[in-house]
């Protein structure tokens, strides 16, 4: 049964003013969002596959920079003395913190649109310079891919504007030795968590403090009176205002914005819902219902407009 054409044409306006319309809203529940789960964030086995998509970003440092970023770790660092992967984990994150942590504050555009070794290099030439989370995240990030530790981007996002500290950035680092995941937060110098004597995760540590769990948890830090990283048992966290109820985690599959935000990945984040970051957020219920009804509005519109073509084709076929 052939569709009438004026059928089609009015079909074909209600599917693009309702594309026009979702479009509008995209961000109001029609964006894809991928939430993920500790299974998927931290298998118990993970293989090659698992690591290279984590590993996108980092494998864009070019030689040179890793290069020059392994000279700096083994003259400042240490490194080269190390063999465990927690003790380099440790003293770069030392290295950096003890570094740098004079000069928090406001940094500017410049700095932060710079790659993460020459970041280092503007904050060390100016001690005027200014840096935040997010060069802190990035230059410890840089320096353990120089290490040959495989790493990762999160950042702790507020669910909504009210109870908030606004965003905040840390890195997680995976110890082969152990097999898991660490996080390190450079900015606030918690440089090592465990409890139960298994090293925490982003995640491990947002649930720890969710729960309001009664184990203590070990943390290492940079004491600036001994100049050494020492280990501390805490009782409560109550004063970390980033991993709590309010918050969730994204994991980061790249870095560059400028290949984010590309019209290519524009559109294929909108068509295909290809994410460039994960989330993980266990106190809420996800759906991607909104997104599918999107994908299925555009692809009706888009099969609406290949039958009108071609009716178009056919009839001119005809007037020859």
């Amino acid at each position: 049964m052939k569709l009438p054409r004026k059928l089609l044409l009015i079909i074909t306006l209600l599917l693009g003013s309702a594309n026009i319309f979702i479009f509008l809203k995209r961000n109001n529940g029609f964006e894809y969002i991928k939430y993920s789960g500790i299974s998927e964030l931290y298998p118990s086995d993970p293989g090659s596959s698992f690591f290279n998509k984590w590993d996108k970003y980092n494998r864009k440092f070019s030689t040179e920079e890793i290069s020059q970023g392994l000279l700096l770790l083994n003259r400042f660092a240490g490194i080269d003395t190390l063999s465990a992967d927690r003790d380099k984990v440790v003293n770069i994150a030392v290295w950096l913190y003890k570094s740098f942590h004079r000069q928090l504050g406001t940094p500017a555009d410049s700095l932060s649109g710079l790659a993460p070794l020459l970041q280092y290099k503007s904050l060390v030439s100016d001690t005027e310079k200014q840096l935040m989370c997010g060069q802190f995240q990035a230059m410890f990030g840089f320096f353990c891919t120089a290490a040959g530790l495989k790493n990762r981007y999160v950042e702790v996002v507020p669910l909504s504007a009210a109870n908030s500290s606004g965003y905040h950035e840390v890195n997680e680092v995976w110890l082969a030795e152990v097999k898991k995941w660490v996080m390190v937060d450079v900015t606030r110098n918690f440089l090592l968590f465990r409890k139960d004597s298994l090293v925490l995760s982003a995640a491990g540590y947002l649930d720890y403090r969710i729960q309001n769990q009664p184990q203590p948890i070990l943390i290492t830090r940079f004491d600036s009176s001994s100049g050494l990283a020492e280990t501390t048992q805490i009782e409560n966290l109550s004063g970390d205002n980033y991993f709590n109820k309010n918050y969730s985690l994204r994991y980061y599959l790249n870095m560059r914005l400028s290949e984010v935000y590309t019209p290519v990945s524009k559109i294929k984040r909108y068509v295909f819902g290809d994410p460039w970051y994960e989330i993980y957020n266990p106190g809420s219920q996800h759906s991607v219902f909104l997104f599918r009804i999107r994908q299925l509005f555009l692809s009706g519109f888009l099969l609406c407009l290949l039958l009108g073509l071609l009716v178009i084709i056919k009839y001119r076929n005809r007037t020859k």
